[in-house]
């Protein structure tokens, strides 16, 4: 759900911004449009809201599937960590048995 808050034109500022220019990739009011953007390539500024919240939904998505793969792989590293580390002292303590069982 979009909220519906209304920002003033920073040109025409007892005008509500309503439009977004999509060739300056700005947001502007009736005046604008009729004036400094005429001609302009323009769209309903909630139509433009709802696509920068899909885009970032989309974005948010790929981010977290990114994450669990980093954690996965976090996990593995981790694992393969803990056993370099206890099979050079398992090993390490089998010869010292070997020894001591020999002497």
């Amino acid at each position: 759900d979009v909220k519906h808050t209304s920002s003033m034109c920073q040109f025409h500022r007892d005008q509500p911004v309503c439009l977004h220019c999509r060739q300056c990739d700005v947001s502007i009011c009736l005046l604008c449009k009729l004036t400094s953007h005429e001609g302009h390539v323009t769209v309903d500024l909630i139509s433009v809201t709802l696509e920068a919240k899909e885009e970032v939904t989309s974005l948010l998505a790929s981010a977290q599937q990114q994450l669990q793969v980093m954690q996965s792989f976090i996990r593995r590293m981790d694992r393969d960590d803990r056993d370099l580390t206890w099979h050079p002292q398992e090993v390490t303590k089998q010869v010292r048995a070997r020894h001591d069982a020999l002497i």
